[in-house]
């Protein structure tokens, strides 16, 4: 879009970078906006290619910053999230082994239960001879 303002990235000026048209940068705190796309090496004070506009200084540079600080912690906690659901599903998978285990257990020890009541009835039962 050729009418659509937008800010360098980075925002701060220099000459040994390309700007396209209506790029908006700043030298301290001042803007300027590009009037035709502009090749490196040309001053900010080049009438032909920079127009000082009216554009509130706004510290683009430290939002910037910022807003690439919270697009790592974003992707920090990308990865975080991504591990946590590994660790969850690891274990879910740890848990229903031990659950079979332990059911496996359970009814392992039932049918010794079972076993060992058998024997104490046959050896406290009285007979009938």
């Amino acid at each position: 879009m050729p009418n659509s303002l937008t800010f360098a990235v980075p925002v701060d000026w220099s000459n040994t970078r390309t700007y396209e048209q209506n790029v908006i940068v700043f030298v301290g705190k001042r803007a300027y906006t590009a009037l035709k796309a502009v090749p490196t090496g040309v001053d900010i004070a080049n009438t032909e290619y920079w127009k000082e506009t009216g554009v509130p200084y706004v510290d683009v540079s430290a939002i910037y910053s910022r807003l690439s600080a919270v697009e790592d912690d974003v992707e920090d906690n990308t990865e975080d999230i991504t591990q946590a659901q590994s660790d969850i599903v690891t274990n879910a998978n740890n848990i229903t082994a031990l659950t079979t285990r332990l059911n496996t257990a359970v009814t392992n020890l039932e049918a010794e239960v079972s076993r060992v009541n058998n024997i104490m009835i046959t050896l406290y039962t009285p007979s009938n001879s």
